[in-house]
């Protein structure tokens, strides 16, 4: 498993971003802040990304003596957020939480309507989130290592699915890199967002993903995953 280990890192980054250009001349003669600032989420609420958004701009309100509006808007491996964001004013009042799969987008889809390079400027790296393989129980009782993990799928090829937050995202390609490298056929079912994947293998509707361990470790000590 080391090759996977030295691809991915087996953590997810996220970063905090805000739309090109910076602000300049006659903005900056303006005291900055003098009004709310909004805070784009590119995933549902809930999540490890959600969390650490609203802890963010806890902070920077009590910081900047404004009001943080943090805005959730899920979908497409958070290129609707993105493209609201890369749109929007380019002054300072509009700030986003780029993670991987935003991230990636533009190199999955043709349209993805925004360049991760020229349309937005890396304010400050936010978390590294570890991420784990889970597994409902009820569904595979029979997995309890990676190994077997791969032995049942490959007894089963094509037949088994797992899920991610999203295509592009950190699960989904830390799942393809697994299937490359144990040689493994499984079919990818995307959500929009870690929280709707895991209510969902936690109810059984999909057997496993990779999940980011904040989301996964209270079902983990539950016994549930």
């Amino acid at each position: 498993m080391q090759p996977l280990l030295s691809i991915f890192g087996l953590t997810r980054r996220c970063l905090l971003a805000l739309a090109l250009p910076l602000l300049t001349g006659a903005a900056f003669a303006q005291a900055y802040p003098n009004k709310a600032i909004k805070l784009i989420v590119p995933f549902p609420a809930g999540g490890p990304t959600d969390t650490a958004s609203r802890i963010v701009g806890q902070k920077l309100s009590e910081r900047l003596k404004q009001p943080v509006v943090v805005e959730n808007r899920a979908g497409a491996s958070g290129s609707i957020a993105a493209v609201a964001v890369a749109k929007s004013p380019p002054d300072g009042y509009t700030i986003m939480m780029l993670a991987t799969p935003t991230l990636l987008a533009p190199h999955l889809y043709k349209k993805a309507g925004y360049d991760i390079l020229k349309d937005f400027a890396p304010v400050a790296t936010v978390y590294d989130l570890p991420i784990v393989m889970v597994v409902n129980p009820t569904l595979m009782p029979s997995v309890t290592d990676l190994q077997k993990l791969i032995t049942h799928a490959k007894a089963q090829p094509g037949k088994l699915n797992y899920t991610s937050s999203g295509v592009g995202s950190f699960g989904h390609l830390s799942m393809e890199s697994l299937k490359a490298l144990g040689q493994f056929d499984m079919q990818h079912v995307a959500y929009r967002g870690g929280v709707p994947a895991i209510t969902d293998l936690l109810g059984g509707q999909v057997p496993m993903m990779y999940a980011d361990l904040v989301a996964a470790l209270p079902h983990i000590q539950a016994g549930k995953l």
